[in-house]
């Protein structure tokens, strides 16, 4: 049982909640409900429920007083009931209360559902705000229906605020003078999950064979959005309207089984609470609260590992060093290459568990060479002392230097600059590599790439071309360095007219030193190439 904070709540304490755990586990549960309810000395549910939403207002959420709160009221059980909770708590906290309903249009029933809500809210003297979903929307918008209603609420809840706070903090009368000199508090959209729909969503992402360190539940509050009822059962929601006499409108959709988490609610939910003797909501809040503590522990460990391997530091977090990685624990590793894989695809592959199991054996095998393919034609590739993802086509950008008339194509993922300068004695900016223009021919074409099999460079002083392995492996280059080494070649050629780390310019292409009286030669214009660290 949760402490009631403040004098003015504690009329129902700790003793009272506890006595509604004290009948027997015998009963059925609504049963066990209803007499704690009734038992409640000459108290109201009310009694029962202010309390534990005053203190999660005030210790979970972190609201302050004569802050603006935005409730999303669809017209159901549990949004209304949680209205009529923080009206009831206005003698205390004296919220600048604002009612959103969203009317998606979807039911026959929406338009009845908009009128009880506006009315609902002019009774109490609340402004409400009504958001309805664009003509053709269901039909323009691709993905599932639930999902895209979700974002779409979202966004528009965000959008809300944002203009509530534009028009300034909330205006208070005479009667709430003492909030009026409250420090601003960026106002807050307020959600009617509870205590039943936590459970749906633990349930539901273990069935979607979600990692155990994502297996938490929601939070009280998540950025802007904040729900009050997560400690609130449905059942006492539902009993609190009964003892006021508040009616609400009912979903039909909520009843139907064609939703996965309708079932979970109507068919899996009612049979777990059997089987667990009605202790089903703690065994998935304890597991939740683990599962909490283990993300926490998987982010910490992460932090460090990445921070003290040079391999993700010099990739901008595409690679990894094999060798602590392979020391690391089973699952530090498996959140070590899954958040690589994340962030080199920016989202776009997320490793099965049984894409953990081969990367981790393939790792495991000798060998300081090879690609493993993945999903969505992403590889894994590893080269020397690292392994890396990318994708098995890369984006690339084109970079046009309009003086010389170059075009230089590049991997869209590094940020490049060139430009022309006059001569060595120009002044190149720090890193710029510097190469002959009337080496490229009239074809003035450059693409920047990562080694492939075949490469040949001409080193200067060198009569012919050489393996550009080879010519790395004698500058004592690290296998992975060698791989990922910037080389400036000719287009859809094996010829390397450069090599950018370490700065290495083929021969015909170097800028040639000035001799003496040679003015002419100094004037001979360059193209230089600069790659940026990001």
């Amino acid at each position: 049982a949760r402490r009631s904070e403040p004098d003015s709540l504690s009329s129902v304490g700790a003793g009272s909640l506890m006595r509604v755990r004290a009948w027997p586990r015998s009963l059925p549960r609504r049963q066990r409900l209803s007499r704690a309810l009734s038992a409640v000395a000459g108290g109201p549910v009310a009694e029962l429920l202010l309390p534990r939403v005053h203190t999660a207002l005030s210790r979970d959420i972190g609201a302050t007083p004569g802050q603006r709160l935005v409730v999303s009221v669809s017209g159901g059980c549990d949004s209304v009931a949680l209205l009529h909770l923080l009206l009831a708590l206005q003698p205390r906290w004296r919220l600048r209360l604002h009612v959103l309903h969203f009317n998606h249009g979807l039911r026959p029933e929406s338009g009845d559902e908009e009128a009880f809500v506006h009315a609902l809210a002019e009774r109490h003297s609340l402004p409400v705000h009504v958001r309805r979903l664009p003509a053709g929307w269901r039909e323009s918008q691709p993905g599932g229906i639930q999902e895209r209603s979700r974002e779409w609420r979202r966004a528009e809840s965000l959008a809300l605020l944002d203009e509530l706070d534009a028009a300034g903090p909330p205006q208070f009368s005479s009667a709430d003078a003492d909030f009026a000199d409250e420090p601003g508090a960026a106002s807050l959209v307020a959600l009617a999950h509870h205590a039943d729909d936590q459970a749906e969503t633990v349930l539901l992402k273990a069935l979607r064979g979600c990692h155990l360190s994502n297996l938490r539940g929601m939070e009280w509050r998540a950025g802007r959005f904040v729900r009050p009822l997560l400690g609130v059962r449905k059942e006492e929601l539902s009993a609190y309207l009964g003892a006021l006499g508040e009616g609400w409108r009912e979903d039909a959709t909520n009843a139907e089984p064609t939703y996965k988490r309708n079932r979970i609610r109507l068919q899996l939910l009612p049979l777990l609470e059997e089987l667990t003797g009605g202790g089903l909501l703690a065994r998935l809040g304890a597991a939740s609260e683990q599962s909490a503590q283990l993300r926490e522990w998987l982010d910490q460990a992460h932090a460090a590992h990445v921070a003290a391997d040079p391999a993700w530091a010099r990739s901008g977090g595409r690679a990894l060093s094999v060798a602590p990685l392979l020391a690391a624990q089973t699952m530090v590793q498996e959140e070590l290459l899954h958040r690589l894989a994340r962030g080199a695809s920016v989202g776009r592959l997320s490793l099965t568990r049984d894409a953990l199991r081969r990367v981790r054996a393939q790792l495991a095998r000798s060998g300081q060479e090879w690609v493993l393919e993945l999903s969505g034609g992403w590889l894994l590739r590893r080269t020397g002392a690292t392994v890396s993802i990318a994708g098995a086509e890369a984006s690339v950008a084109e970079l046009a230097v309009g003086e010389a008339g170059v075009r230089l194509r590049h991997p869209a993922e590094l940020a490049v600059r060139a430009g022309v300068a006059r001569g060595p004695r120009a002044e190149l900016p720090p890193g710029a590599l510097a190469l002959r223009l009337g080496g490229l021919g009239s074809e003035r074409e450059l693409t920047l790439r990562e080694w492939r099999r075949g490469d040949r460079f001409h080193p200067q002083g060198r009569r012919a071309p050489v393996s550009l392995s080879h010519f790395l492996r004698g500058l004592d280059v690290p296998l992975d360095e060698r791989r990922r080494a910037p080389l400036l070649c000719l287009p859809n050629s094996s010829t390397v007219v450069a090599v950018c780390r370490p700065a290495h310019v083929g021969s015909g292409f170097e800028v040639a030193a000035p001799s003496p009286g040679a003015e002419a030669a100094a004037e001979e214009p360059c193209l230089w190439v600069q790659i940026l660290d990001q």
